[in-house]
This record gives C-alpha cells, structure tokens and sequence, in this order.
C-alpha cells in the first residue's frame, strides 16, 4: 500500500499549496485597517465638504504666510487632508493621475503617514496599495523620505520593484530621485526650491497622532515653495525577498 502513502502525501501537499495560494489571494483583496477607519469617519458628506473647504483655506493662508512672515509654522490634519481627497481632489487633479488608480487615503501617526490607493487592473487583480513612510529633514529644504513598507492588500511588496518602477516613471518624466540605504529602509532624498530669487527655508516636520506640523522661515519677498527634481544616484542596491 506504498502507493496509497504517496498518494495521500501529494493530496496534502497540493491542499497545502491551494490553501496557500487561496490565503495570500484573500490577504491581497483585504483592505488595511487605517483605510477602513477612514472611511468611517469621512462618511457624513456634509461634515465632510466643511472639513474640506477648511484644508483649501488653511493652505491659502500657509502660501501666504510664507511669502510674507519670516516666521512661519502650519499644521494639517489628517480629518482635512482625507476630506479634500474626497471631495475636491478627482475633480481638480483627474487628469493626472492613472485611470486604474483611485480613493487615496492618509492616516497620520507618530511613526509617519500611511497612504492607501484603490487600485483596479480590469479583472486582473483589484484592492488596496498602500505605503508607510516617515520623512525628516537632514538640512533645511533637503528631506528625506523613509520608504517603511508598501503593501497590496494585507500582503507585503518587495521594496526593490516599486524603487524600480519609481525609478522608471520618474526618469519617464526627466525626474531623477536620490535613493540612500539606512538600514533595512530606502531614503529617497527630496530637496525643496523655490520661484524667485529668495528661499523659504523648510526647517522642520513633526508628526503627531492625526497630524502634520510643517515649520520654517522666510527672507522678504520670498517665493513659494515647490518641489524641485533631485539627482538620482543609486549607491545601494536592495536585493530585496520575494514573497
């Protein structure tokens, strides 16, 4: 009954694998938690438009403060952020971002800011990408943004392919990105210019539970800021695991 043995065997490992492959498939599609509690704070429409306009006008008032105090400091929540997103940001910006990608989502907490997009590829897989990533200044107008983790769904991404892709579409656009290793993290190095001849200087960021403090400071006459191209320059690569 040799045969009888192998056969069972064979019928558990192919369980196993189906059972595996149903799990990471099922963990894709799920969304991740902060996404859902999002959603459920945004859902009164009514609150929500008020909650919007107060991130249009706040920004206002940021723009102008940095072109005309020499001391400036605004703080964002994510409540405002996500608001704006929901109402304001398909209609303004639709033409720039991709078809298949819509609903994005932040949470803010101490450890960085969670981004969250919906992401249908037309049958072939649909669900929740997000990010985790913290950013800090290493000079004033010169950050460096921390790539924690990215995953689809529930399901972890390897660093390596989306540093790729980055790459690709930035290179695309004539943008070249700085990439750093700290660590077991990817640093892309982002510097910030300005339009005229004086330079708001970003001088700091705080992340606290539910919000964005940004701080600086500002010659006469300054311009506003932007976010500039930076050089890429990649003096690490990440031979990062597949899952």
């Amino acid at each position: 009954m040799r045969w009888l043995k192998r056969l069972g065997l064979a019928t558990l490992i192919v369980g196993l694998l189906a059972s595996g492959l149903y799990w990471l498939w099922w963990a894709s599609t799920q969304s991740p938690e902060f996404y859902r509690v999002v959603e459920q704070q945004l859902a009164n429409p009514v609150e929500r438009k008020h909650v919007a306009q107060e991130f249009v006008e706040q920004s206002q008032q940021f723009v102008e403060e940095m072109k005309t105090s020499p001391q400036w400091t605004r703080e964002f929540t994510d409540a405002q952020i996500n608001a704006w997103l929901i109402e304001d940001f398909p209609r303004e910006f639709a033409d720039a971002i991709p078809s298949e990608v819509s609903q994005p989502r932040v949470k803010i907490g101490r450890d960085g800011i969670r981004i969250g997009v919906k992401v249908d590829q037309a049958g072939q897989w649909n669900g929740i990408v997000s990010v985790h990533l913290k950013a800090r200044m290493l000079a004033p107008n010169e950050v460096a943004i921390e790539l924690k983790s990215i995953q689809a769904g529930l399901v972890p991404v390897p660093l390596k392919s989306v540093i790729e892709q980055i790459n690709e579409q930035a290179q695309a656009h004539g943008i070249e990105v700085e990439w750093r290793r700290e660590g077991d993290h990817e640093l892309a190095i982002v510097r910030v210019t300005h339009e005229g001849p004086e330079s708001p200087q970003l001088e700091q960021i705080e992340f606290r539970e539910g919000a964005i403090r940004v701080t600086g400071s500002s010659p006469p006459k300054s311009g506003a800021l932007q976010f500039a191209p930076v050089r890429l320059t990649q003096s690490h690569k990440q031979e990062a695991p597949g899952f």
